[in-house]
């Protein structure tokens, strides 16, 4: 990475962590959980009840170690800084999850439609959708 991307990385990372810390994550709403993994979102589309808030997380595990910017405006969030999570191929142990560092952002209530949300994974760009029904 150079200079330039480490300091726009950084900035995202301070500015998202602040946002995401004013949300808090205990609030007692549903969570959907997301993995990036090989450059792609996993599950690619999360359905959510329409007119309800929720939690939507966002986990890293690939064999890049590099963190992954998320944005979904029609959601709501434009820059959430997803910490990079990396499996060590010389390690046995199966990663779960709950092993990995994620980052999450609250989206509130939604009309019924479907909601877009992208990411330039390691030069190709991955895009998700939330349902809301």
């Amino acid at each position: 990475m150079n200079t330039i991307c480490k300091l726009i990385v950084a900035s995202m990372c301070l500015l998202s962590t602040a946002a995401c810390s004013a949300m808090g994550h205990g609030d007692g709403l549903p969570v959907e959980k997301v993995l990036i993994r090989h450059h792609r979102f996993s599950p690619s589309t999360v359905t959510v009840p329409a007119n309800a808030a929720f939690n939507l997380e966002f986990a890293v595990l690939d064999v890049h170690r590099s963190p992954v910017i998320v944005s979904g405006p029609s959601l709501g969030f434009t820059s959430l800084f997803v910490p990079g999570s990396a499996r060590n191929p010389n390690s046995t142990k199966q990663i779960t999850y709950v092993d990995l560092k994620r980052k999450h952002v609250t989206i509130p209530p939604l009309a019924s439609g479907t909601y877009e949300f992208s990411c330039e994974c390691f030069g190709d760009k991955a895009v998700g959708r939330v349902v809301a029904k």
